[in-house]
């Protein structure tokens, strides 16, 4: 069995890659803003990974949702498909309590 890390890499993954990133941190700034309509707007028209997690912190837009109290939020990014119980980065349990 051959070693993955010796696998070459898909051209044009790292800028996918990077373009998701950047994409999701900017959801999770409009997340942070608590504004509902803001987020519907934003992923009607950019159409953002809601599953996302910050690859530094491990926050996703439920953990987000959570520390601005919005509860219309949290519902709303679950009917959406953000994964309620994912394990942190950091951390293999989940860090959202509904």
């Amino acid at each position: 069995m051959s070693d993955l890390t010796d696998s070459p890499r898909i051209e044009g993954l790292d800028d996918l890659e990077d373009t998701l990133n950047e994409l999701g941190l900017r959801f999770l700034a409009v997340v942070e803003t608590a504004d509902i309509d803001a987020v519907k707007a934003f992923v009607e028209s950019e159409d953002p990974p809601v599953f996302f997690q910050d690859p530094e912190s491990g926050w996703s837009a439920l953990h987000v949702a959570a520390m601005v109290e919005s509860p219309e939020l949290i519902q709303y990014l679950i009917e959406q498909g953000a994964i309620w119980n994912a394990g942190g980065i950091q951390s293999p349990w989940c860090s959202i309590v509904l």
